[in-house]
C-alpha cells in the first residue's frame, strides 16, 4: 500500500493540472481583490464592510470554485487510468482493489488539501496588500481552527463523490461531463424539489443538505450550532457512503486494458 501510494504521489506531482489549477486560484485570488478595491475607489456610496484579511478570514478557507476544481482533477486523474489501461496493470501487480481505489482516493484529497492551502494563501496575500491584515482575537482564532477543520471535513467527502463517479465511469471524457453536471446543477435540482416541497405546504429542505451547500452556512466567524452539527453529521455520511460503495462496485467490475 505505501509503495502503491509512493507512487501515485509521484505521479500526481509530475502531472501539469495541479499546477495549472495552482495558477488558475492565483489569478482568481488576484483578480478578485483587485475587483473589490477598484469596486471601492469608484463607489459613490461608503459600506460598512471590512475586507481586512481578519474580518474575510473565514470565506478565504472556503473558495467557492473548490469542488468544480475536485471535480475536474478527479475525472482527469482517475478516469485516465482506465482510458490508457494503466488501471489494468496496476491491478495485475497483486495489489487489492481497495489499495487502489484508497490510494487514488487519498492522492485526490491532497490535491485538494493544496487547494485549500493555496487559496488561504493567496487570498490572504492579496487582500493584505490591499485592505491590510487586520487584527486576529483569540476568539476569532478558535473560530478559524474549527472553519479550518469543517473545511477539510467537507474536501475529504467531496473528494469521496468525485473520485466515486470517476471510478465507475472509467472515461475521461464521461467522468469529466458527470462531475461537472452534478456540481453545477445538482443544488438546482435540490432547489426546484424544495420549491416543490414548498408548494406542497411540507416543511423542510433537501438542497440544505446537498455537500455543495455545507460550506455556505459557515463563511462567518461564529457559525450557528445547529450548521455546525449539519456539517459534522452530512459530511461523514457522504464520505463513507460514496467510499464504501465506490469500494464494492471497483472489487467487482472487470477492468479492461
Amino acid at each position: 500500500m505505501i509503495h502503491l501510494l509512493s507512487s501515485d504521489i509521484y505521479k500526481l506531482v509530475k502531472r501539469k493540472s495541479p499546477y495549472i489549477f495552482l495558477s488558475i486560484l492565483f489569478g482568481l485570488a488576484m483578480l478578485g481583490a483587485a475587483i473589490v478595491f477598484f469596486a471601492k475607489m469608484v463607489a459613490t456610496e461608503t459600506y460598512d464592510i471590512s475586507y481586512t484579511v481578519s474580518d474575510q478570514f473565514p470565506s478565504f478557507l472556503f473558495p467557492a470554485l473548490s469542488n468544480l476544481f475536485i471535480a475536474i482533477f478527479s475525472a482527469l486523474y482517475i478516469s485516465s487510468e482506465f482510458s490508457y489501461g494503466t488501471m489494468k496493470n496496476i491491478t495485475s501487480r497483486g495489489y487489492s482493489r481497495v489499495a487502489v481505489y484508497f490510494s487514488k482516493y487519498i492522492c485526490v484529497v491532497l490535491f485538494s488539501l493544496v487547494m485549500f492551502v493555496a487559496n488561504v494563501l493567496f487570498s490572504t496575500m492579496m487582500n493584505g496588500i490591499l485592505f491590510g491584515f487586520g487584527t486576529f482575537s483569540s476568539a476569532m482564532i478558535q473560530d478559524i481552527l474549527l472553519l479550518s477543520f469543517l473545511s477539510i471535513l467537507i474536501n475529504c467527502a467531496v473528494c469521496a463523490v468525485y473520485t466515486f463517479f470517476s471510478f465507475v465511469l472509467a472515461n475521461v471524457g464521461s467522468a469529466l461531463a458527470i462531475n461537472i453536471v452534478i456540481n453545477t446543477l445538482m443544488g438546482m435540482v435540490l432547489s426546484l424539489i424544495d420549491i416543490g416541497l414548498y408548494i406542497a405546504k411540507i416543511e423542510g429542505t433537501v438542497s440544505r443538505y446537498w455537500i455543495n451547500s455545507l460550506p455556505n452556512y459557515l463563511l462567518t466567524y461564529s457559525p450557528a450550532d445547529k450548521d455546525v452539527r449539519i456539517t459534522l453529521i452530512a459530511a461523514p455520511i457522504y464520505l463513507v457512503v460514496f467510499l464504501v460503495c465506490g469500494f464494492v462496485i471497483f472489487e467487482k467490475r472487470d477492468i479492461k486494458a
